[in-house]
């Protein structure tokens, strides 16, 4: 029902408009990842559980940023300070270490590039959401600290994310679920389930980490904007956003299995098997890689 009344508000004021790197050819609302705000902050006053708070203001500088366009510098400030807040106040894997700072430091630096990772592959209609929920179904089944209140929100925001999109998640869903990735993946049991957790984003580090090494080979700024991901040279080429989105839907689930998921060595074959299928995609169906 939120979502009914926000869109018209969201065309009104936070119009995403199609321009030389957008997949989209007509202007669509955007900031539709307001609905988790609403949720988070029910959730906590209900259960009086606040590490979800810090998910907020992310989404909150995503918000203003779908509506005002911030600087890149602003963002990245806002991103440092609350990756270091939900690393203090989520630090269940690395209590007492000698080397704390050294790992703080780690954690930032792994922190923003995940952060950002999510925020790049948000460009095809329902990939976020759809990936995002069998992570969410995922870390609810296996883990002690549950995350249920987050699937309703993206059942809702897939139904209207879905191609063709009459909602964009905007930097507003993409930022906060950024932060809920990590506040998911700091409360695993141990490093190892940690690993494996993380094992789950496979298709957005691979197919972002390869676009910034081509990127930089090619003697291209990585800073400046572009449409070089492989999902966008996909929807280049002429594939369908639907198509693409379950791709990488339809990886993140291979690697939910249980038998799969159990086992770290399951895992990484798996990976190395999404990452067979990316360059296939990459050398026989994708646009080619270039400016």
């Amino acid at each position: 029902m939120f979502l009914f009344l926000f869109i018209p508000f969201s065309h009104r004021y936070i119009l995403d408009m199609p321009n030389e790197r957008s997949s989209h050819v007509k202007s669509t609302p955007s900031g539709g990842g307001i609905i988790f705000i609403l949720i988070i902050l029910l959730f906590s006053i209900i259960t009086k559980d606040y590490k979800w708070l810090l998910t907020i203001p992310l989404a909150l500088i995503g918000f203003f940023d779908d509506a005002f366009k911030l600087s890149y510098k602003f963002k990245l400030f806002f991103q440092i300070v609350f990756s270091i807040l939900i690393f203090y106040f989520n630090n269940n894997l690395f209590l007492n270490n000698e080397y704390q700072f050294f790992i703080i430091l780690g954690f930032l630096f792994f922190a923003l590039t995940i952060v950002n990772y999510i925020n790049f592959m948000d460009g095809i209609d329902g990939l976020i959401c759809g990936s995002f929920l069998v992570i969410t179904i995922k870390f609810c089944v296996t883990n002690h600290y549950p995350a249920y209140f987050l699937i309703p929100c993206l059942i809702s925001l897939l139904i209207f994310n879905w191609s063709p999109a009459k909602l964009f998640l905007g930097d507003t869903g993409s930022l906060f679920l950024g932060g809920a990735f990590l506040i998911m993946l700091l409360n695993q049991p141990n490093i190892s389930e940690a690993i494996k957790f993380l094992f789950l984003l496979t298709p957005f580090i691979l197919d972002c980490t390869f676009t910034i090494i081509g990127r930089a080979f090619n003697h291209q700024n990585i800073l400046l904007p572009h449409k070089l991901h492989l999902y966008q040279r996909l929807y280049q080429s002429g594939l369908s956003h639907s198509k693409i989105s379950l791709i990488y839907i339809g990886s993140v689930s291979l690697l939910c299995i249980n038998p799969i998921y159990n086992n770290i060595i399951h895992l990484a074959f798996v990976s190395l098997i999404i990452l067979l299928l990316g360059f296939f995609l990459n050398a026989k169906v994708a646009k080619e890689f270039k400016k």
